[in-house]
Protein backbone atom coordinates (compact mmCIF):
# COMPACT_ATOMS: atom_id res chain seq x y z
CA UNK A 1 0.00 0.00 0.00
CA UNK A 2 1.77 3.37 -1.07
CA UNK A 3 2.09 5.66 2.06
CA UNK A 4 1.29 9.14 1.97
CA UNK A 5 3.33 12.04 2.90
CA UNK A 6 1.96 15.35 3.91
CA UNK A 7 4.60 18.29 3.91
CA UNK A 8 3.96 21.91 4.57
CA UNK A 9 5.77 24.78 2.96
CA UNK A 10 5.95 22.63 -0.27
CA UNK A 11 4.58 25.48 -2.99
CA UNK A 12 8.42 25.90 -3.38
CA UNK A 13 12.25 26.12 -1.98
CA UNK A 14 13.27 23.09 0.37
CA UNK A 15 9.33 21.78 0.94
CA UNK A 16 9.35 21.34 -3.00
CA UNK A 17 12.29 19.45 -2.91
CA UNK A 18 11.47 17.49 -0.35
CA UNK A 19 7.93 16.77 -2.07
CA UNK A 20 9.77 15.39 -5.23
CA UNK A 21 12.09 13.18 -3.23
CA UNK A 22 9.61 11.59 -0.99
CA UNK A 23 7.22 11.03 -4.44
CA UNK A 24 10.19 9.76 -6.31
CA UNK A 25 10.89 7.31 -3.11
CA UNK A 26 6.92 6.23 -3.75
CA UNK A 27 5.14 7.93 -1.88
CA UNK A 28 1.70 10.19 -2.09
CA UNK A 29 2.53 13.85 -1.27
CA UNK A 30 0.12 16.01 0.20
CA UNK A 31 1.12 19.59 -0.85
CA UNK A 32 0.35 21.78 1.59
CA UNK A 33 1.01 25.37 1.32
CA UNK A 34 -1.18 28.84 1.85
CA UNK A 35 0.71 29.46 -1.71
CA UNK A 36 -0.29 27.70 -4.75
CA UNK A 37 1.38 24.81 -5.00
CA UNK A 38 0.34 23.90 -8.48
CA UNK A 39 3.88 23.80 -10.31
CA UNK A 40 4.97 21.39 -7.12
CA UNK A 41 2.62 18.71 -8.30
CA UNK A 42 3.04 19.14 -11.96
CA UNK A 43 6.82 18.33 -11.57
CA UNK A 44 6.13 15.81 -9.52
CA UNK A 45 3.59 13.94 -11.88
CA UNK A 46 5.50 14.75 -14.87
CA UNK A 47 7.99 12.87 -13.45
CA UNK A 48 5.48 9.69 -12.97
CA UNK A 49 5.01 10.47 -8.93
CA UNK A 50 1.83 11.02 -7.38
CA UNK A 51 0.63 14.22 -5.24
CA UNK A 52 -1.83 16.73 -4.52
CA UNK A 53 -2.00 20.42 -3.53
CA UNK A 54 -3.85 21.51 0.06
CA UNK A 55 -4.40 25.02 0.39
CA UNK A 56 -3.98 25.99 4.13
CA UNK A 57 -2.92 28.95 6.58
CA UNK A 58 -1.17 26.53 9.26
CA UNK A 59 -2.02 30.31 11.66
CA UNK A 60 -5.61 28.66 11.51
CA UNK A 61 -6.47 26.39 13.89
CA UNK A 62 -9.66 25.52 12.36
CA UNK A 63 -8.27 25.13 8.95
CA UNK A 64 -5.51 23.26 9.40
CA UNK A 65 -8.07 20.85 11.45
CA UNK A 66 -10.11 20.85 8.21
CA UNK A 67 -6.72 20.48 6.32
CA UNK A 68 -6.51 16.87 8.72
CA UNK A 69 -9.90 15.75 7.54
CA UNK A 70 -9.19 16.69 3.93
CA UNK A 71 -6.28 14.92 3.46
CA UNK A 72 -8.11 11.71 5.22
CA UNK A 73 -10.60 11.76 3.20
CA UNK A 74 -9.17 12.00 -0.13
CA UNK A 75 -5.76 10.10 0.77
CA UNK A 76 -6.42 7.95 3.20
CA UNK A 77 -4.45 10.18 6.22
CA UNK A 78 -0.72 10.56 6.13
CA UNK A 79 1.90 8.34 6.95
CA UNK A 80 4.47 10.90 7.24
CA UNK A 81 3.95 14.46 8.45
CA UNK A 82 6.63 17.09 7.49
CA UNK A 83 6.93 20.51 9.55
CA UNK A 84 8.45 22.66 7.24
CA UNK A 85 6.35 25.74 6.66
CA UNK A 86 7.92 28.57 8.52
CA UNK A 87 9.40 32.83 8.00
CA UNK A 88 12.52 34.34 8.57
CA UNK A 89 12.76 37.64 9.43
CA UNK A 90 16.44 39.74 10.19
CA UNK A 91 15.78 41.85 13.12
CA UNK A 92 17.47 43.26 15.86
CA UNK A 93 16.00 42.79 19.58
CA UNK A 94 15.39 46.47 19.70
CA UNK A 95 13.90 46.44 16.39
CA UNK A 96 11.29 43.44 16.85
CA UNK A 97 7.59 43.91 18.62
CA UNK A 98 5.66 41.61 20.23
CA UNK A 99 3.29 41.69 16.82
CA UNK A 100 6.25 40.68 14.57
CA UNK A 101 7.41 38.09 17.42
CA UNK A 102 4.01 36.39 17.62
CA UNK A 103 3.40 35.65 13.37
CA UNK A 104 6.54 34.06 13.80
CA UNK A 105 5.50 31.98 16.29
CA UNK A 106 2.37 31.18 14.63
CA UNK A 107 3.78 29.71 11.83
CA UNK A 108 7.03 28.33 12.65
CA UNK A 109 5.73 26.47 16.43
CA UNK A 110 2.06 26.70 16.58
CA UNK A 111 1.42 25.39 12.74
CA UNK A 112 3.92 22.78 14.11
CA UNK A 113 1.67 21.94 17.00
CA UNK A 114 -1.96 22.38 15.09
CA UNK A 115 -0.38 19.94 11.85
CA UNK A 116 0.57 16.99 14.70
CA UNK A 117 -2.68 17.54 16.50
CA UNK A 118 -3.95 16.94 13.01
CA UNK A 119 -2.05 14.20 11.24
CA UNK A 120 -0.46 12.21 14.48
CA UNK A 121 -3.43 10.29 15.70
CA UNK A 122 -4.05 8.57 11.97
CA UNK A 123 -0.38 7.41 12.56
CA UNK A 124 -0.91 6.70 16.01
CA UNK A 125 -4.18 4.18 15.06
CA UNK A 126 -1.97 2.49 12.51
CA UNK A 127 0.87 1.88 14.42
CA UNK A 128 3.05 3.16 12.14
CA UNK A 129 4.45 7.13 11.66
CA UNK A 130 7.32 9.83 10.69
CA UNK A 131 7.04 12.86 12.31
CA UNK A 132 10.13 15.28 11.00
CA UNK A 133 9.90 19.39 12.15
CA UNK A 134 12.68 21.35 10.61
CA UNK A 135 14.47 23.33 12.83
CA UNK A 136 17.63 25.22 12.15
CA UNK A 137 21.42 25.12 12.61
CA UNK A 138 20.97 28.71 14.25
CA UNK A 139 19.96 27.46 17.44
CA UNK A 140 23.23 26.07 17.97
CA UNK A 141 25.29 29.38 16.61
CA UNK A 142 22.84 32.31 18.15
CA UNK A 143 23.82 35.08 15.58
CA UNK A 144 22.44 37.87 16.51
CA UNK A 145 19.03 39.72 14.85
CA UNK A 146 17.55 36.18 15.04
CA UNK A 147 15.50 35.98 18.18
CA UNK A 148 12.24 35.16 17.53
CA UNK A 149 13.37 32.85 14.77
CA UNK A 150 15.63 31.15 16.67
CA UNK A 151 13.39 30.84 19.41
CA UNK A 152 10.77 29.12 17.33
CA UNK A 153 13.24 26.65 15.54
CA UNK A 154 14.52 25.86 19.45
CA UNK A 155 10.45 24.94 20.05
CA UNK A 156 10.38 22.84 16.91
CA UNK A 157 13.05 20.75 18.77
CA UNK A 158 11.70 20.59 21.88
CA UNK A 159 8.37 19.42 20.83
CA UNK A 160 10.30 16.55 18.53
CA UNK A 161 12.06 15.83 21.74
CA UNK A 162 8.42 15.87 23.43
CA UNK A 163 6.11 13.71 21.48
CA UNK A 164 8.52 11.13 20.79
CA UNK A 165 7.86 10.08 24.42
CA UNK A 166 4.72 10.20 23.84
CA UNK A 167 4.05 8.72 20.57
CA UNK A 168 6.95 6.52 20.43
CA UNK A 169 5.01 3.27 21.87
CA UNK A 170 2.34 3.60 19.15
CA UNK A 171 5.32 3.14 16.54
CA UNK A 172 5.21 6.82 15.70
CA UNK A 173 9.34 8.58 15.80
CA UNK A 174 9.53 12.09 16.05
CA UNK A 175 12.86 13.89 14.80
CA UNK A 176 14.16 16.96 14.19
CA UNK A 177 16.02 18.28 11.05
CA UNK A 178 18.66 21.20 11.82
CA UNK A 179 19.59 22.68 8.20
CA UNK A 180 22.01 24.98 7.61
CA UNK A 181 21.16 27.78 4.82
CA UNK A 182 20.70 26.20 1.74
CA UNK A 183 20.18 27.49 -1.65
CA UNK A 184 16.24 28.49 -2.60
CA UNK A 185 14.81 31.27 -4.07
CA UNK A 186 13.49 32.27 -0.63
CA UNK A 187 17.15 32.42 0.80
CA UNK A 188 17.94 34.46 -2.17
CA UNK A 189 14.75 37.09 -1.40
CA UNK A 190 15.67 37.17 2.14
CA UNK A 191 19.40 37.93 1.59
CA UNK A 192 18.57 40.75 -0.97
CA UNK A 193 15.46 42.05 2.07
CA UNK A 194 17.60 41.54 5.12
CA UNK A 195 21.34 41.95 4.33
CA UNK A 196 21.73 43.94 0.85
CA UNK A 197 19.36 46.33 0.18
CA UNK A 198 16.97 44.69 -2.13
CA UNK A 199 20.04 43.62 -4.32
CA UNK A 200 20.79 39.78 -4.64
CA UNK A 201 23.56 40.11 -7.02
CA UNK A 202 25.98 39.43 -4.29
CA UNK A 203 24.10 36.29 -3.20
CA UNK A 204 26.29 33.36 -4.44
CA UNK A 205 29.48 34.89 -2.98
CA UNK A 206 27.24 35.93 0.60
CA UNK A 207 26.89 31.63 0.16
CA UNK A 208 30.22 31.21 -0.32
CA UNK A 209 32.04 33.31 2.21
CA UNK A 210 29.43 31.71 4.57
CA UNK A 211 30.50 28.47 3.39
CA UNK A 212 33.94 28.40 4.89
CA UNK A 213 32.24 28.30 8.51
CA UNK A 214 31.92 24.76 7.37
CA UNK A 215 34.54 21.98 7.77
CA UNK A 216 32.47 21.58 3.69
CA UNK A 217 33.56 24.34 2.28
CA UNK A 218 30.55 24.24 -0.15
CA UNK A 219 27.20 26.03 0.26
CA UNK A 220 24.10 23.47 0.51
CA UNK A 221 21.68 22.70 -2.05
CA UNK A 222 17.83 21.32 -1.34
CA UNK A 223 19.42 17.71 -2.33
CA UNK A 224 21.46 17.88 0.66
CA UNK A 225 18.90 18.07 3.07
CA UNK A 226 16.03 15.85 1.21
CA UNK A 227 17.92 12.70 1.40
CA UNK A 228 17.95 12.81 5.14
CA UNK A 229 14.63 13.49 5.24
CA UNK A 230 14.10 9.90 2.87
CA UNK A 231 15.89 8.27 5.42
CA UNK A 232 13.86 9.49 8.60
CA UNK A 233 10.71 9.16 6.27
CA UNK A 234 11.66 5.28 5.87
CA UNK A 235 11.46 1.94 7.98
CA UNK A 236 15.01 2.02 7.89
CA UNK A 237 14.91 5.13 10.64
CA UNK A 238 12.56 2.99 13.51
CA UNK A 239 15.15 3.35 15.91
CA UNK A 240 15.86 7.14 15.74
CA UNK A 241 13.68 9.40 17.51
CA UNK A 242 13.47 12.10 19.42
CA UNK A 243 16.83 13.10 17.92
CA UNK A 244 18.21 16.71 16.53
CA UNK A 245 20.18 15.83 13.12
CA UNK A 246 21.84 18.89 11.98
CA UNK A 247 22.92 18.91 7.83
CA UNK A 248 24.85 22.47 7.74
CA UNK A 249 28.44 21.21 6.84
CA UNK A 250 29.51 21.10 9.86
CA UNK A 251 28.92 24.22 11.20
CA UNK A 252 27.47 23.91 14.26
CA UNK A 253 28.73 20.60 16.21
CA UNK A 254 26.31 19.28 18.86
Amino acid sequence: MTKVAAITGSAGGLGAAMAKKLAADGFTVAVIDVKDGGETVAAIETAGGKAQFFACDLTDPKAVAALGASVTATLGGADVLVNNAGRYDNHSFDELTYEHWRETMALNLDGMFLACKAFAPHMRKQGWGRIINIASNSTFLAPPGMAQYIASKSGAIGLARALASEFGPDGVTVNAVAPGPVVTDQLKLAYARDFAGGDASGFEDFMTMMAQNQSVKRYATPDDVTGLIAFLASDASSMITGQTIVCDGGWARV
